[in-house]
């Protein structure tokens, strides 16, 4: 670590955005409380988001209750702006993200704390745990190279060429230092936040470490935010990341430019689908000229010829629906 870094005794700030989630929030910090970790080493920073339930009153009792929280009101401008802020105000040496409705599991630090002490790594990468009301699944990555430093190039071509890459921010912890000197924040306004800052984190990171850890427990609910989400809003942010990530790829050398660019033929050609973009609702985000040149495999190659030919031909025969 820096000399500054290991001056300071705080090793982790966890970032928890917190918005109308009254019935989560003091689970959730719970479950970073119950760590079997020094209580001295690690800050939760709660960010009330304009919340209008009882979620502001409730983690202003939590900071009285407990002197590692720390708390901050804001007028409600989402996710990436509650996230940015937790960003400017954290103090610890590694930042980790946690929303309020989701949890850690009980041995979350300790194997990231065995990480951090041999060297001073800008991403540790790690898996998720997913649960719902009946079922519990994985996220993982390839672990090709588990414990094995590379640069954030190296990962992502590494994970592409597996189809493991996974964009979700909470996944990562990222050296806080790391962040303010690449200015790395997250998009204001925007659906699909992680989407546009994971893979500019990725790109910048001179050392990346992945491990066997799966410390984060992503709990999907009925009506938990992500399900709420209006469709219209999902696909215009998502598309308007997508040309966005575009411009930022072909700066990129081959073979990684080209692997990332079939990642978001693919991530358009499934929008595209499961929203039935064809439709007339859509026009401003129809665009053929975006799937151009974008495929490197032969099925992607395919789907491509069809779309041409017939973006609603493509929707029924790649319907792309839940269930």
């Amino acid at each position: 670590m820096s000399e500054n870094e290991e001056c300071n005794n705080l090793v982790f700030s966890i970032i928890i955005p917190v918005y109308n989630t009254e019935k989560y929030v003091e689970n959730c910090v719970a479950s970073v409380l119950q760590q079997a970790f020094p209580v001295e080493a690690y800050e939760i920073l709660l960010i009330d988001d304009g919340s209008v339930d009882a979620s502001g009153a409730l983690c202003d009792q939590l900071a009285q209750q407990y002197e590692q929280v720390r708390v901050f009101h804001q007028s409600n401008q989402g996710l990436s702006m509650a996230r940015n802020k937790g960003i400017s105000k954290a103090k610890g040496s590694y930042i980790l993200f946690l929303d309020s409705d989701d949890a850690l599991a009980t041995d979350a630090f300790l194997p990231l704390y065995e990480i951090i002490k041999q060297h001073s790594y800008d991403i540790i990468v790690t898996d998720m745990n997913i649960i719902t009301s009946t079922t519990q699944s994985y996220c993982r990555h390839s672990h090709q190279r588990l414990y094995e430093e590379m640069d954030g190039r190296t990962f992502l071509l590494q994970e592409l060429k597996h189809h493991s890459m996974h964009m979700a921010a909470v996944m990562n912890v990222y050296r806080r230092a790391f962040l303010l000197e690449n200015a790395l924040t997250f998009k204001s306004g925007i659906l699909h936040e992680d989407e546009q800052f994971t893979p500019r984190a990725f790109l910048k990171a001179a050392s990346i470490i992945a491990i066997d850890h799966c410390y984060y427990r992503y709990m999907i609910r009925e009506n938990s935010i992500t399900t709420n989400k209006k469709l219209y809003k999902n696909v215009k942010d998502l598309y308007e990341t997508l040309t966005e990530l575009s411009l930022i790829y072909q700066k990129e050398e081959a073979p990684l430019r080209s692997y990332l660019m079939e990642s978001l033929l693919e991530k358009y050609l499934y929008m595209y689908a499961k929203a039935g973009v064809y439709q007339s609702a859509y026009d401003g985000i129809r665009n053929k000229q975006f799937v151009k040149g974008k495929a490197k495999s032969l099925k992607n190659k395919a789907k491509v010829c069809l779309f041409t030919i017939s973006d609603r031909m493509y929707c029924k025969i790649h319907p792309h629906k839940e269930g």
